[in-house]
């Protein structure tokens, strides 16, 4: 309640402008529900891997995740990797 009463416009807004793109609002609101069940899901497995495993050993492959994530991320979208940004 208290996001809504702090970010309410700011979403409303976000809503408006992903309607006016194309999108209808069943389309976005299946979107919107589907990412909220998959990140539900993904910290339910990241518990339950947790207690499966040292939590030291839990970091490490986290760590390793976000490396893979990041770069199938770059090569999917194109991104031009330079030195800087790699860094």
């Amino acid at each position: 309640p208290i996001a809504l009463f702090m970010e309410g416009s700011i979403a409303q807004a976000k809503w408006d402008k992903a309607i006016s793109s194309g999108i209808t609002a069943a389309q976005l609101g299946k979107t919107i529900l589907i990412s909220g069940i998959s990140f539900y899901l993904y910290n339910e497995v990241s518990f339950f891997a947790l207690d499966a495993v040292d939590p030291v050993t839990h970091a490490v492959g986290n760590t390793i995740k976000r490396v893979i994530l990041i770069l199938l991320s770059v090569v999917a979208f194109g991104t031009k990797m330079t030195p800087a940004s790699a860094a």
